[in-house]
């Protein structure tokens, strides 16, 4: 098993000076390491005792940290009288200490620092009865939640290709809790303490994010999604969610965690949620009622939200969507108080390669890559002016990814309390 580390390193100094720059912090480069990246991991080689060593850069980390597997290969001595308790999200973690005399990063001579060292499990008889439980919870959540292509759905921070894949992960649970959970997909699942539903069969998915936007002390990653969806037949994203472009470029950081880039409804042209800068949210959409059910007869799960409280009447979106028979229903009301009108829009975003030809009462889509499946879409909107326009947009898999795309916006105007919009789409494969 190859080591483990985990560093923080200090390149540079924000120290006053005659010359001080104040525009760059006076920061100037020290050292150039070379970064390797590999599942999404910056890698920078070294060396410990002068045998070679791999780091895993954490910008974020105080210590060092070394597995008690890389310690013995490496002949670092270790004190295992000197136990150290840190604590962090998932409990207290002990480690032991040790200093590393012959320390190298790139080309940086670093003379006797202070480390720590991990103990490993290499099975479940090392994880405590509660740890074990918790590990088995978190894969079931990890297995549950993927498309038909293995990976997790797009909603608010996520995306593909930037670290381990969820069968990965899967696999090193595997071996670290002994024997391995059951890890069938039912077709409907419900995760409601996460917000997240799953709708449809074998071959046909629909998640949906029915949810709060996050834990409420942590929203750095949130997104003004609530009651967005993504769509799935096989392998192959049909109706996908914008994803995370960047987090560095403040358009396209704004762009990607608003409503619009979600397939969910706009009302008055406003956000569910108020997500300002790169990490923030500040006026939040909460679920006001939710209910789910798993027949014969069919899937459904239905909510509403106060996302557009802070407007005018007090709007308030309730979505219910529902699968039986190859066909899925979203049945979406927008609802004010008192007199006034309303104005919406319903989004449905399609993902890179899906063509749409437009045909009778509504819309052929198509993929490329999947020329046997073909989804026919139909919007209804009850409003007393409507337009449904097919048009361009942008979404991404990962950081850097912008791909082009379409998607359908029913735009529609009431001059009473109510609008409604029934959007169905029948899944049928050759």
């Amino acid at each position: 098993m190859r080591p483990l580390f985990l560093l923080l390193l200090a390149l540079s100094a924000c120290t006053p000076h005659d010359d001080f720059d104040f525009d760059t912090c006076g920061v100037r480069p020290r050292y150039v390491l070379p970064l390797a990246f590999r599942a999404g991991q910056p890698i920078v080689q070294g060396s410990i005792g002068g045998k070679p060593a791999e780091f895993i850069l954490d910008t974020g980390a105080t210590t060092i940290l070394l597995t008690e597997a890389a310690a013995e290969r490496l002949g670092v001595p270790v004190n295992q009288r000197q136990v150290v308790t840190s604590q962090g999200m998932g409990g207290a973690v002990r480690s032991f200490a040790a200093t590393l005399r012959d320390l190298k990063i790139g080309q940086i001579e670093v003379p006797d620092h202070q480390i720590r060292m991990i103990r490993e499990f290499p099975d479940s008889s090392g994880l405590a009865p509660t740890l074990r439980a918790a590990v088995a919870r978190m894969a079931r959540v990890a297995s549950l939640c993927r498309h038909g292509d293995g990976d997790v759905p797009l909603f608010n921070d996520s995306a593909i290709g930037q670290t381990r894949t969820p069968a990965d992960v899967l696999d090193y649970v595997a071996r670290v809790t002994n024997p391995r959970e059951d890890m069938t997909r039912p077709d409907f699942v419900a995760l409601p303490d996460f917000g997240l539903f799953r709708l449809g069969d074998a071959r046909a998915c629909l998640w949906l994010d029915a949810g709060e936007t996050g834990p409420p002390f942590l929203q750095a990653h949130a997104h003004a999604d609530t009651g967005g969806f993504e769509l799935s037949v096989g392998a192959t994203r049909y109706v996908v969610d914008g994803g995370v472009s960047s987090y560095q470029d403040r358009g396209r950081r704004a762009r990607d965690r608003s409503t619009r880039a979600h397939s969910t409804v706009v009302v008055e042209g406003e956000d569910s949620s108020d997500c300002w800068g790169s990490f923030r949210v500040a006026r939040r959409a909460r679920i006001v009622d939710r209910a789910w059910n798993d027949a014969e007869r069919g899937q459904s799960v239905s909510f509403s939200h106060d996302g557009f409280h802070h407007l005018a009447g007090a709007p308030t979106h309730a979505r219910t969507v529902s699968y039986r028979g190859g066909i899925y229903s979203i049945r979406d009301r927008v609802e004010r108080q008192g007199p006034g009108g309303l104005r919406c829009d319903a989004l449905l975003n399609l993902g890179p390669g899906v063509v749409v030809t437009p045909g009778g009462s509504g819309w052929t889509a198509i993929h490329r890559d999947q020329p046997g499946v073909s989804l026919r879409i139909s919007i209804e909107v009850i409003a007393d002016d409507r337009e449904i326009r097919l048009e361009p947009w942008v979404s991404s898999t990962g950081f850097h990814d912008e791909r082009s795309g379409l998607r359908l916006r029913a735009a529609c105007w009431s001059a009473g309390a109510r609008v409604d919009i029934r959007t169905e789409i029948s899944v049928s494969t050759g």
